[in-house]
């Protein structure tokens, strides 16, 4: 008659009730899937909530930031995070072109993916297994 978290408890036809619905084991593993499902959700929800948060705002610090200031800190200095956001307008060709070198010197020519270093890696980690 009624359901109850999905699953009906109504008995059956000959008077009893479903093994499944009786054993108390069958909704465990169904609530942890749902816990783990929900804290997936949660992770990818908040993950791309701060994405889009911070194509619109400056992040107040970041992780680089608190490591220089720990740094500052085991030196004897006082504890200091000095930033000045710049519009990305108003940053140098030749300094965006620096930031993108030192990531990745050849970014310019293959547009995302090195296929020829991506190949050297592959027989790197193949004649180390061998």
């Amino acid at each position: 008659m009624f359901k109850f978290f999905g699953k009906n408890n109504q008995k059956s036809t000959s008077g009893k009730r479903n093994s499944k619905s009786d054993s108390k084991f069958y909704g465990i593993p169904k609530l942890i899937f749902r816990i783990f499902k929900l804290i997936f959700i949660l992770f990818f929800g908040l993950s791309l909530l701060g994405v889009i948060g911070y194509r619109f705002i400056n992040p107040p610090f970041t992780w680089l930031m608190i490591e220089r200031g720990f740094q500052r800190k085991s030196a004897g200095k006082e504890w200091k995070i000095d930033k000045k956001w710049k519009d990305f307008d108003e940053i140098s060709d030749n300094m965006k072109r620096a930031a993108v070198a030192a990531e990745d010197q050849t970014f310019l020519e293959h547009h995302g993916f090195d296929f020829n270093a991506i190949e050297k890696a592959i027989e790197k980690i193949r004649t180390v297994k061998n």
